[in-house]
């Protein structure tokens, strides 16, 4: 009986996403009322109220705005320009150069930033025009643009990893650090196709000049921020100097005090900055609550432990697994954004992959790698639709077929990443104070 209303749950969830409920008040509310029918009113009011109060309360959440505020106070500090004028000058004389340089500047800037969304749109404010007067073809560049910003999500300070880690309670401090590696791979194999592409058609991506050396070398001063908090926050966490927490606090105030002390930081942009802070960790909050009360009625149904029974009886191996779950990410990422696709999934998809002996801190990063194609897929793709946003004369067919090249390239990646874990797990495993 019990399993029977888990599944009317999940139905009901299900449907009222689809018909444009908030995700986390869905969640909430199907968890909620499974509780009041399995036990009672008072267990399913003190429930909620613990879930709220344990988890607003709890350290591992308070990175959540930190890290946003310093993602934040980097985009309003306007560096996004200095990092892209330092990867064209580097890259741009090579075939596809302006696309190679948005790659990298993209990954460079995601770095300090963390958010996909944030770094699309400033990159793209950017790089569009500058693609554009080299005569770059159109649909190419918005689908480079859209890819690359995905790397936010990986390379560290993720946020990706941070709602990861809050679902899972997997250590954020060995996710950031193992998404150095697949962040890396992921540009490059993004670099290898740019430049294949520009080879087979030199008219999408003409080369652009080569600057003298030490013009080059110039270029890599203003960034220097960008590189300092880079590794105080990463270095930081990978010594064992601070916990992830610090880590935000570290990094946020050093945003802050950089932005302002270089003037680049109006204090009217600051105020921004802690207003978008604000309504971002209220969106996550909402959806982490409602998920995590919709996660222990899924416990209390039967549901978790019936899941991970049925994969342990059909007899997959930890690839055959893998493979389920990156072919349902895919299809969920054109009906869901990336937070409520962990959301709904993860209860069941979690505990099967501790069943099958995968390691959470491998698993989570294949998971976020995967969740980069839902950022570009439609309908839902936030990535694409922001592009198309900037590039409205785009067509959305024709953007999609650019962007497919991409979305194969991500399928490559993760083929890599799962064939060889050590490129996630080992500098994790070299990490002090673990």
């Amino acid at each position: 009986m019990e399993i029977i209303i888990g599944l009317l749950g999940i139905g009901i969830a299900l449907t009222l996403i689809a018909v444009g409920v908030h995700v986390g008040f869905a969640l909430g509310a199907v968890g909620v009322a499974g509780y009041m029918i399995l036990v009672q009113l008072k267990a399913a009011v003190m429930q909620t109220g613990m879930v709220s109060w344990a988890y607003s309360t709890s350290h591992a959440l308070v990175t959540v705005p930190l890290f946003v505020l310093m993602g934040q106070l980097v985009y309003e500090s306007r560096y996004a320009r200095d990092v892209y004028l330092a990867a064209y000058k580097w890259l741009g004389w090579l075939p596809g150069g302006l696309a190679l340089a948005t790659t990298f500047a993209c990954a460079g800037f995601g770095a300090a930033c963390g958010s996909s969304v944030a770094t699309v749109a400033a990159m793209g404010a950017i790089s569009l025009p500058e693609m554009e007067r080299y005569k770059y073809d159109k649909p190419f560049s918005t689908a480079v643009l859209a890819s690359s910003g995905t790397l936010a999500i990986l390379i560290p300070p993720a946020l990706g990893a941070i709602y990861y880690a809050m679902f899972t309670e997997t250590s954020i401090g060995e996710l950031f650090i193992a998404g150095i590696g697949p962040g890396i791979v992921s540009a490059m194999i993004y670099g290898i196709l740019i430049l294949a592409l520009a080879k087979i058609r030199p008219e999408i991506g003409p080369a652009g000049p080569k600057f003298p050396f030490f013009e080059r070398m110039a270029v890599l001063v203003p960034i220097w921020p960008i590189f300092l908090l880079f590794v105080l926050v990463l270095g930081g966490i990978y010594g064992g100097v601070f916990t992830p927490v610090e880590a935000g606090g570290v990094g946020a105030f050093l945003a802050f005090a950089m932005g302002f002390g270089m003037k680049r930081l109006k204090l009217s942009r600051f105020y921004e900055s802690l207003h978008v802070t604000g309504r971002t960790c209220a969106m996550v909050f909402t959806i982490i609550f409602g998920a995590i009360v919709f996660q222990r009625f899924m416990v209390l149904a039967g549901i978790t432990e019936a899941v991970c029974v049925f994969i342990i009886n059909l007899g997959l191996n930890q690839y055959q697994f893998l493979a389920a779950v990156i072919i349902l990410y895919i299809f969920l990422g054109c009906m869901l954004d990336l937070i409520g696709m962990l959301a709904l999934t993860i209860p069941f998809v979690f505990p099967a992959a501790l069943e099958l002996g995968i390691d959470p801190v491998w698993f989570g990063i294949i998971v976020i790698k995967t969740m980069e194609v839902a950022l570009v897929t439609p309908p839902v793709g936030i990535n694409f639709f922001v592009m198309k946003g900037m590039a409205p004369e785009v067509s959305t067919v024709t953007l999609a077929r650019s962007v497919a090249w991409f979305l194969l390239t991500d399928i490559v990646t993760i083929v890599i990443l799962i064939a060889f874990p050590g490129i996630t797990l080992w500098l994790p495993s070299l990490m002090m104070g673990k």
